[in-house]
């Protein structure tokens, strides 16, 4: 039977992917800043510390997309292991 990338069971393929959010420049936790699959409804938003985890299908080729009211949206790529580099946002220039 293939291996379908739609299905959690695919450790190959999907990852639990967990991180922090934080402001860019002063490095504070940032609750509430939505997380999602880029090209997908899958998603959650970070708790009161910015921490974020969520199953991530098909991961080695996805991307994260953080977005919050005030901040300039960021997208990030999961990668082979499902890790992700740290992620800041920053306000956009006055």
């Amino acid at each position: 039977m293939p291996n379908n990338p739609r299905s959690p069971q695919d450790t190959v393929r999907n990852h639990h992917v967990r991180g922090t959010v934080r402001e860019q420049g002063t490095s504070q936790p940032m609750p509430g800043v939505t997380v999602l699959v880029k090209g997908t409804t899958d998603g959650v938003s970070t708790d009161a510390n910015g921490r974020y985890s969520l199953l991530v299908l098909n991961a080695p080729q996805a991307k994260l997309v953080f977005s919050s009211v005030g901040y300039k949206t960021v997208e990030r790529a999961v990668g082979p292991r499902g890790q992700l580099p740290p992620s800041g946002l920053r306000k956009p220039p006055a």
